[in-house]
């Protein structure tokens, strides 16, 4: 009843602006009815706020539980992705512990161990031993992986005599094996090495093979004896590095010597020549030309590694000299020359069966 008589109230106050006057009893009862409504409204909005709030709480609630879900989310991938590079790590510190096993094994002279660590080798053990028996230390270095359990690297090998040599690997790992995939030499100081230096006012030849000097000759270059002066003129590695060849030039004589690096000793000596010369692609053979001079030149050819006189191409006849070389032909394996001075006719001397034409 109260409240039907508050909202006549209000309604009759929403017409008081056209000059009618309701009275609907005293003005204490007026003033209940009025403060209960108020009561009653400030309740009503209380309890609409509160209903907003919940709303709120209840919005707040949702989008926190999404971030937390989000975050949570997050936390899960950056732990998968963390364990990948755990997982991955551990792949790769497992194989480069294969390539230390290996490495260790040749190091400490294990080398059937080290052999069995390879994934189907190519080489027989034999020749493995070969290569790695007088290995003493080596080192690995810069490993890059170019895809999965592939990797390149560089490895230095030492040598008991001191020779050291440098290769890039490329190397797999499988099944927990090593399968070579390609080895380059980059560097090395076993290539011999030669040089001259004085001794007792003399020039001496030497060379350094594997670290170690072999003398190769003397000579007297001092002026005081003209006679016996000689200067070393050229000196050169031929045949794959195998032999040093030389030249002496003195008093109205050249030498050409030929110093064996691996005997550490001189093999031959041909005197009077010089000129051209060198070993044929097969290397069975060392030829020296030489068509200086009025007398006519010589074309003599030599086994190898003998170096025993195998053929003397001088011409025989008046007036038939050798006196052009014209050099060797690596393609053919022949050797053309010209005689007579007068007339000259060119030769082919053919390695292969010895035939001139």
């Amino acid at each position: 009843m109260k409240k039907l008589l508050a909202l006549m109230l209000i309604t009759l106050m929403g017409f008081s602006g056209c000059g009618i006057n309701f009275n609907f009893g005293s003005d204490e009862e007026v003033e209940e009815v009025a403060e209960e409504s108020s009561e009653e409204g400030e309740e009503a909005v209380e309890e609409e706020d509160a209903d907003e709030e919940d709303v709120d709480e209840e919005i707040d609630e949702e989008e926190s539980s999404d971030e937390d879900d989000e975050a949570v989310d997050d936390d899960e991938a950056d732990d998968s992705e963390e364990e990948d590079l755990i997982v991955r790590g551990e792949e790769d510190l497992s194989d480069i512990e294969v390539f230390k096993k290996y490495y260790k094994h040749i190091e400490d002279g294990e080398l059937k161990e080290a052999y069995d660590m390879k994934y189907n080798p190519s080489m027989t053990f034999a020749t493995f031993t070969g290569w790695y028996k007088n290995t003493n230390d080596t080192y690995a270095y810069d490993f890059e992986e170019v895809s999965p359990h592939k990797y390149q690297f560089t490895v230095e090998l030492f040598e008991e005599n001191e020779i050291e040599e440098t290769f890039f690997v490329v190397t797999e790992i499988v099944d927990g094996s090593i399968k070579n995939i390609s080895s380059t030499k980059t560097w090395d100081n076993y290539s011999p090495e030669a040089f001259t230096k004085k001794v007792n006012g003399k020039t001496n030849l030497y060379v350094r093979d594997g670290g170690v000097e072999k003398w190769v000759v003397e000579v007297n270059d001092s002026t005081d004896n003209v006679v016996n002066h000689l200067v070393i003129e050229d000196y050169r590695f031929m045949r794959n590095g195998e032999y040093l060849v030389y030249e002496l030039l003195g008093w109205e004589v050249r030498i050409t010597g030929i110093f064996d690096i691996a005997a550490g000793k001189e093999v031959r000596r041909i005197v009077g020549h010089g000129g051209d010369y060198g070993f044929t692609n097969d290397g069975k053979y060392f030829y020296q030309c030489s068509g200086d001079g009025l007398h006519g030149g010589y074309m003599e050819i030599y086994n190898v590694p003998g170096f025993d006189l195998h053929k003397n191409l001088r011409p025989v006849g008046a007036g038939v000299l050798l006196h052009t070389c014209h050099g060797y032909n690596s393609n053919d394996a022949t050797y053309r020359y010209s005689i007579s001075f007068d007339n000259p006719q060119i030769r082919t001397y053919h390695f292969d069966t010895g035939i001139i034409d």
